[in-house]
């Protein structure tokens, strides 16, 4: 009995150590800026928490960021905004100014809304973003820009820090569909490899797909069927919710994200049937629609340009398929050694106890985990 606590034990370690150590909630901002004759006018949608990471908002040091301590450090937001946001025409820079601070929500969280404007005595030529460019690698920013009725479409990524509003990186340039187009496989795999509850999902699939009851080909045959099912449900929702024929409010969204990966969880824990076909099908279209509310970020109205929702589809699938693939070389031994129901249950139980825990967060907005 020891050894076979040992060999749970080192298990359970791994994928401990794995999911924090990809476990990253990816930040991403969108940015608007119109211009009519000299006026501009930028608004800047932030993530609270991104902010934070630069200035000091807790005044009465509780954990928590309130909007009237948002609201007293106008000096610092203004900061924020000149250290990280320039626009410049051919000629000189344009110096913003702060016009208003309302509440946002992006996929990540509440969001800051920053409001804006400068004076410019010709068309804005070059945008300046250096926003977390020391501190985080993974943050993206979308922005749309309308020139005197020219629009115009970027994804800036840390590695970007100038962008030209004539540049061919414009994601509306048909000439640029194709590097555009990776941009968002990319983009897709990076969400399923820092998304921990859709990893924690993968791992109720593939533990559901293998019984004691049936040979490992009957298993891998029942995993594929899974995967492709789910597979079809996020695709469905994610093209739906994309293109606007879907909508439902984000903590809605992920809370039943939570929830299925809390009962496929249980379902693994009490031992009988585990989770079926038409369970993965149903929680599969839940999850597209949040992979949806991330796309929205990257890319604002995607009803334009379906391609760059191909893209990050792909992108979600490769990193669906390499993840289960991985995982499944990682269980063999432990489920050859103490047998599925073992490792199912011990892996189980701590999955249906954080995703509890998330079900909660996300329903009372607080956070208890770092992941």
């Amino acid at each position: 009995m020891n050894i076979y606590f040992r060999h749970v034990f080192l298990l359970f370690f791994m994928l401990f150590i794995s999911f924090n150590l990809i476990a990253h909630e990816q930040s991403i901002a969108k940015l608007e800026l119109n211009q009519t004759g000299t006026s501009v006018r930028l608004n800047w949608q932030v993530g609270l928490k991104d902010i934070a990471r630069l200035a000091q908002f807790d005044n009465d040091g509780d954990g928590n960021i309130q909007w009237k301590e948002v609201l007293q450090n106008p000096s610092e937001l203004s900061r924020i905004l000149k250290d990280n946001l320039t626009i410049y025409t051919q000629v000189n820079q344009c110096h913003l100014a702060i016009q208003s601070i309302d509440l946002a929500r992006l996929s990540n969280g509440n969001a800051l809304e920053i409001n804006s404007w400068a004076e410019c005595q010709s068309p804005v030529t070059k945008v300046h973003y250096a926003f977390l460019q020391a501190l985080d690698q993974l943050h993206v920013a979308h922005i749309r820009a309308n020139i005197n009725g020219t629009e115009q479409r970027y994804l800036f990524r840390n590695s970007d820090r100038n962008f030209l509003l004539d540049d061919k990186s414009n994601l509306s340039d048909q000439s640029n569909q194709q590097s555009s187009f990776v941009q968002f496989v990319y983009q897709g795999i990076l969400h399923i490899w820092i998304g921990i509850d859709h990893l924690a999902f993968l791992v109720i699939l593939l533990l559901s797909a293998r019984t004691s009851r049936h040979s490992f080909k009957h298993s891998l045959k029942r995993l594929l069927v899974f995967a492709s099912t789910f597979t079809l449900a996020h695709t469905l929702t994610l093209i739906s919710a994309s293109l606007n024929w879907i909508q439902l409010p984000s903590w809605f969204v992920e809370t039943i994200i939570a929830a299925s990966v809390a009962w496929g969880a249980f379902c693994l824990i009490k031992g009988g049937r585990s989770i079926d076909t038409p369970t993965v099908f149903g929680f599969g279209l839940i999850h597209g629609l949040g992979f949806a509310s991330v796309l929205s970020d990257l890319t604002g109205d995607l009803s334009a340009n379906v391609l760059l929702l191909l893209g990050f589809n792909l992108g979600v699938e490769l990193g669906q398929l390499v993840f289960l693939l991985v995982l499944l070389l990682l269980l063999s031994w432990p489920i050859k050694s103490l047998g599925i129901t073992t490792v199912a249950r011990w892996l189980s139980a701590p999955i249906m106890l954080v995703a509890t825990i998330w079900m909660v967060e996300r329903i009372a907005d607080v956070k208890f985990l770092p992941i």
